[in-house]
């Protein structure tokens, strides 16, 4: 079981590299479809080098399985946040201090809003018609879902 675990790690840190690799070298603006094709490669791999065929190994796949919605939350989590990526902001002003105009500089509100609502068109949770924006069908169970989340995990901060 633990030689599984150590090529699971292989595998995960193979994929994670070429990642790095095929970013740097091409310039890709939807990098989803990458990752998610590097990672199904990876998969394979895995399973085609696993040592032995039993149930070990169908608790090493669901692991393996497992890290990559993991690892899909924390690329989003760190790629996303507005309040981060501000953040980074004040890393590179190196000690100096940012007023509010260079924020807005970087990251205008209107880009911001308009940047969501085309996630959202493209991921057809809402859609424009004559100038204005509805929820769709796949919108509103999102919203439930997440509505009822919050109130479950009982986020009063978040519900507001």
């Amino acid at each position: 079981m633990l030689e599984n675990v150590f090529l699971g790690i292989y595998f995960i840190l193979g994929w994670m590299g070429l990642q790095v690799i095929v970013f740097h070298i091409f310039k890709v603006k939807n990098k989803f479809p990458i990752i998610t094709l590097l990672y199904m490669l990876s998969f394979l791999g895995y399973i085609f080098f696993l040592p032995k065929k039993n149930i070990a190994d169908i608790n090493s796949i669901g692991l393996y399985l497992i890290l990559f919605p993991t690892y899909l939350a924390f690329f989003y989590y760190v790629d996303r946040p507005v309040s981060l990526r501000i953040l980074i902001e004040f890393l590179r002003a190196q000690g100096r201090p940012l007023v509010i105009e260079d924020i807005e500089h970087h990251y205008s509100l209107d880009a911001m809003v308009e940047r969501r609502i085309k996630l959202m068109q493209k991921d057809r949770l809402i859609f424009e018609q004559n100038g204005r924006f509805f929820i769709d069908k796949k919108g509103e169970k999102l919203g439930w879902i997440v509505s009822r989340g919050r109130k479950f995990i009982c986020s009063s901060f978040l519900t507001k």
